[in-house]
């Protein structure tokens, strides 16, 4: 974020080609200083900003106080774009609330207008999930264990202390289940891992970072229910990829997830829970009873699947080019 301006503005000075019809960046570019030191054509073109993610309200783990520089980088940014896309409703309205109350902070001429300017040129532009991630039948046999998946990182902002702590309760109350945690890791894996690989010794089906495509989607697919316990939660790819693979999915009833899964909202309350390890083992109880009627399971999925199938990559891309090219036939005009 502090040098993607510098780096982008050198490489294009250097390009004997200037027939570039639009600027198209993400949240990690400062897009306003990109446009002041890249050359001159750049600043005419239509600029596109899309955020899956914000420096105001995305979990800081690693200090005690939040670096808002990063904040006005967004802030600044999404002022000098012509369209700013978020992957959520959920996420826009995020970052709009936190806009309002981070700017009140200002001693003096609060830049009001300019949140105004923002959010009425802000779209929802969702991400897409491929089509290798869907199954052409769904499973309607349930005659195993229980299998549980985690496809999240390793880290605290995905609350991994109480999915853990739910298996512990189901553990202690003799529910039979396997598991498959998969996911990539940093530097400071949270202990919690550790000690659960020890723990859950017995039921581990799969531990670790999925090598390949086609072994994550194996995983994905010999798996019963998925479950979140993120703290946050911009959009939600891994999940939607489980769920189309032919997973139930158990959700906290926040972020993002009943706006994606809202079709599983609306017809499967119980495949959502309210935060405590508590809550979510009971709820894991529940679905495994349901799991084992044959009729709502194939119900379950195929409301979890046509919410999937909203996000298919062709459907997504389709809708994001015609986007695109309105807002060049607008400029060419």
């Amino acid at each position: 974020m502090s040098h993607a301006a510098i780096s982008f503005a050198e490489q294009l000075a250097q390009e004997n080609e200037n027939n570039f019809e639009l600027i198209f960046c993400t949240d990690m570019l400062n897009l306003a200083e990109f446009i002041g030191l890249a050359p001159a054509y750049i600043k005419t073109l239509p600029k596109v900003i899309y955020f899956h993610e914000n420096q105001l309200t995305y979990p800081d783990n690693n200090s005690t106080q939040r670096d808002l520089r990063y904040a006005f980088t967004n802030f600044i940014s999404a002022l000098a774009a012509d369209e700013v896309w978020f992957n959520s409703a959920w996420h826009l309205n995020e970052f709009h609330i936190a806009l309002q109350h981070w700017l009140l902070r200002m001693p003096d001429q609060q830049p009001k207008q300019a949140i105004n300017n923002i959010f009425n040129k802000a779209k929802v532009q969702s991400p897409g999930i491929a089509d290798d991630c869907f199954n052409t039948t769904i499973n309607s046999g349930h005659n195993k264990p229980l299998t549980i998946l985690w496809a999240a990182r390793w880290e605290q902002d995905k609350n991994p202390q109480c999915f853990f702590d739910a298996l512990k309760i189901l553990k202690d109350k003799g529910i039979a289940f396997r598991l498959n945690i998969i996911g990539s890791s940093s530097r400071i894996v949270p202990d919690s891992f550790d000690r659960a690989k020890q723990e859950f010794s017995q039921q581990i089906d799969h531990w670790g970072f999925a090598e390949t495509r086609e072994q994550y989607l194996d995983i994905l697919r010999t798996s019963d229910l998925v479950i979140s316990t993120a703290l946050h939660e911009f959009f939600g790819i891994a999940i939607l990829e489980a769920v189309a693979c032919g997973c139930i999915p158990l959700l906290p009833n926040r972020l993002a997830y009943p706006e994606t899964l809202s079709l599983v909202k609306a017809r499967h309350a119980e495949c959502f829970y309210e935060d405590s390890a508590t809550e979510l083992a009971e709820k894991i109880i529940t679905l495994n009873s349901k799991i084992l009627d044959a009729e709502w399971r194939q119900h379950c999925l195929a409301s979890a699947q046509q919410s999937a199938r909203r996000y298919h990559w062709q459907k997504r891309a389709d809708e994001m080019d015609e986007n695109l090219n309105t807002l060049v036939h607008r400029f060419s005009a």
